[in-house]
């Protein structure tokens, strides 16, 4: 992958006019000129007010046998407050994606958390990577919203 475009595209320049780089920690800006640093947005979410990790989804995702890999990620639209569980998934066969949906859903529930939901199930043949081949939640996180908006 090209480590510009991961890295430093589109984002602003310090007060030295040095770059800033991307980095998975969300902050939030105070009054004045206070930050609040609120952790890493794209391995947590807190889904029904349980916070779990996306690689813990991605692992009981995977239990099903036509997931060759997967992505889960959470959707929290402006204004909303709370988050919705996506999940993407590469398959190695011709399955119903309505079939695949509650059978991971079942997954979800008897190894994690019953009240878990899935709220979209995307197939799809790739999954967006850096150059070390750590999937990029935050590219799927925008290309999901861009396209529902």
């Amino acid at each position: 992958a090209d480590h510009h475009h991961v890295y430093y595209e589109n984002c602003p320049l310090d007060p030295d006019g040095n770059p800033l780089r991307r980095h998975g920690d969300q902050i939030r800006q105070l009054s004045g000129e206070f930050y609040a640093a609120k952790g890493r947005m794209d391995d947590t979410m807190n889904l029904g007010g349980i916070k779990v990790s996306s690689v813990e989804l991605e692992r009981v995702v995977s239990l099903h046998e036509s997931v060759v890999e997967c992505a889960a990620v959470s959707i929290q639209r402006e204004g909303e407050s709370i988050e919705k569980l996506v999940v993407y998934a590469v398959v190695n066969e011709n399955i119903p994606r309505e079939k695949l949906l509650s059978e991971i859903s079942r997954l979800i529930s008897r190894n994690l958390n019953p009240l878990f939901k899935i709220h979209d199930l995307i197939i799809t043949k790739t999954l967006p990577k850096t150059a070390s081949n750590k999937l990029i939640r935050r590219e799927l996180r925008s290309q999901y919203i861009e396209k529902k908006d």
